[in-house]
């Protein structure tokens, strides 16, 4: 990864952790609260492990986009964003099939993995730019 990857990196994991704890936390922490019989005390939570998660699959996430989407823009960083939200928020709405949840926590999960992989497409179009063999 280029040195301008690296940082492009560091930002989207900053940006994605604020995302996490305003929607899940701010704005959907009463609806989650009715259902915190299904989750760790947050005192148990594994921060380190979702920490590493974030932190993976940006690094993963910025690697094919700097090596495999020819044009880097904006525009195309949104694109990337967008499809890979897609996926991300089918799986991390596939709780709902095996969770005693309501249809909307499905919905703020796939909703919410599509915008912060949008979000993260959108700040890797924008500083992921083609090599100029000056990095």
């Amino acid at each position: 990864m280029s040195k301008r990857a690296i940082v492009t990196a560091i930002v989207s994991t900053l940006v994605s952790m604020v995302l996490n704890i305003l929607i899940h936390g701010i704005l959907f922490g009463n609806m989650y609260a009715e259902y915190a019989d299904l989750w760790r005390p947050p005192e148990e939570f594994r921060m380190w492990l979702i920490l590493a998660q974030t932190i993976a699959q940006i690094v993963v996430f910025i690697f094919i986009y700097e090596r495999w989407i020819p044009v880097k823009s904006l525009g195309r960083g949104i694109a990337y964003g967008t499809l890979w939200g897609i996926v991300m928020g089918f799986g991390s709405a596939s709780g709902y099939a095996t969770l005693p949840v309501e249809p909307m926590v499905g919905w703020v999960w796939f909703v919410s993995g599509v915008l912060q992989m949008v979000v993260c497409g959108a700040i890797v179009g924008a500083m992921v730019k083609a090599p100029t063999g000056t990095e």
